[in-house]
């Protein structure tokens, strides 16, 4: 598996606010104008995620958004400000990691995508730089599952296509589609579905297409498995620092882990062997790559979810790489992560270090206007490249280290 080294959560759980106008959050309820309807969009991809381009509040100017199920509606503080956004009281908003801050909270009248128009919309008034890797995306919001609620969404990772519907029979539902319960979350409604891990462990799992990653184990849940030896760390693979990024920015440094499951199973449907990665989230997730192996179906309105598989479930998964990440900081590429036993720690990186040089590339003049460009190229060659020829600054020092790809989790 070549995904980049990096991931984004985007997930934001929010506690039960009011608008200043004493108006209850549970008493707003989204609306969509439209019936009888299917809107089919093309969206764009970038690290694996998917975005859409909407309009707020009948203002001219499109914005991209991100499509992410497993967190409510953001915008930020620019369309908030351009679109003229109701605005109400401040609540303590956190990550799906370590992370948590005091943010506005806002409603728009009307969301338009495509040729539909949502309207009564709650959002969380959110910036969008407090990381590099957001920064560097340039979204303005997040189409969250409070607004997909109103309606049936499709998901086709093949075609890059949503479809989006509040009449079933206008969807494509493959033979052998299974149909299974979800619950949805709070006033957010967020998709939850009950799996198995290990035949021994019922977990309850998001579905969270704003998580860039295939699936992320509850730090909690595991630690309980690993200490009543209910999980074979024969395959445990440990890193140290951070490789995760929400609005918040990049997560805590900490110990990290990926490990392979023995299975997975929810309905008659059975992941074998499948790679996790265990963060600081205390909560599970199935990510965009999830999707890879199903025609998705969420009906928000009936509260299931269909299941149309498209490749063959029961594999093993492997993840192939260097071994460490880097991130901006100020005006610098550092390490920000590393992984034990892998080419980049067997070769002595260590976090912190300056990376000058990659591949011909040079990283020692990063300013405003090339900071971006400069940060893609880095995860493309990070990506793609069988072989990583670095310049690296560590202390006073600078040095060459040269750097072949590895199977660090997994068989070739």
């Amino acid at each position: 598996m070549r995904t980049s080294f990096y991931w984004i959560a985007a997930f934001i759980f929010l506690a039960m606010p009011c608008f200043a106008q004493r108006i209850q959050l549970n008493d707003i309820k989204p609306q969509l104008l439209n019936k009888k309807f299917i809107e089919e969009l093309s969206y764009e991809e970038n690290l694996g995620l998917m975005f859409l381009e909407v309009r707020l509040n009948g203002y001219s100017q499109r914005f991209k958004f991100l499509v992410d199920t497993g967190a409510p509606t953001v915008i930020s503080p620019r369309a908030a400000t351009l679109v003229q956004s109701k605005l109400g009281r401040s609540e303590m908003v956190s990550s799906g990691g370590s992370q948590k801050d005091s943010l506005q909270i806002g409603l728009l009248d009307t969301v338009k995508i495509g040729n539909l128009t949502f309207t009564q919309i709650t959002c969380i008034i959110a910036p969008f730089n407090q990381g590099e890797v957001m920064k560097c995306l340039g979204i303005d919001g997040i189409i969250g599952a409070n607004l997909m609620s109103t309606a049936i969404w499709q998901f086709d990772r093949q075609a890059r296509k949503i479809s989006i519907t509040d009449q079933p029979k206008k969807l494509s539902k493959p033979r052998q589609t299974e149909v299974l319960p979800i619950r949805l979350f709070g006033w957010q409604r967020s998709p939850l579905l009950t799996v198995k891990v290990n035949r021994q462990i019922t977990e309850t799992i998001l579905i969270d297409t704003g998580f860039a990653g295939f699936f992320t184990w509850s730090r909690n849940t595991f630690l309980q498995a690993r200490a009543r030896n209910m999980i074979d760390t024969t395959t445990l693979c440990v890193g140290y620092g951070s490789s995760v990024e929400s609005i918040f920015g990049k997560d805590l440094d900490s110990a990290t882990y990926r490990m392979n499951l023995q299975e997975i199973t929810y309905g008659k449907q059975m992941i074998k062997n499948p790679m996790v990665q265990i963060d600081l989230d205390n909560g599970s997730k199935f990510g965009v790559e999830w999707l890879d192996l199903y025609l998705t179906t969420i009906d928000f309105k009936k509260n299931k979810i269909w299941l149309s598989p498209l490749k063959n479930t029961a594999y093993a998964q492997n993840w192939e790489g260097f071994g460490f990440s880097g991130y901006l900081e100020e005006n610098d590429l550092k390490v920000s992560y590393l992984v034990e036993n892998s080419p980049a720690s067997r070769a002595g990186l260590r976090l912190g270090d300056r990376i000058l040089e990659v591949n011909g590339l040079s990283l020692r003049d990063i300013r405003p206007d090339n900071r971006c460009t400069l940060f893609w190229k880095f995860f493309e060659i990070q990506r793609l490249a069988e072989e990583m020829l670095l310049t690296v600054g560590q202390g006073g020092e600078v040095r060459e280290v040269r750097l072949e790809r590895a199977m660090l989790l997994g068989k070739k």
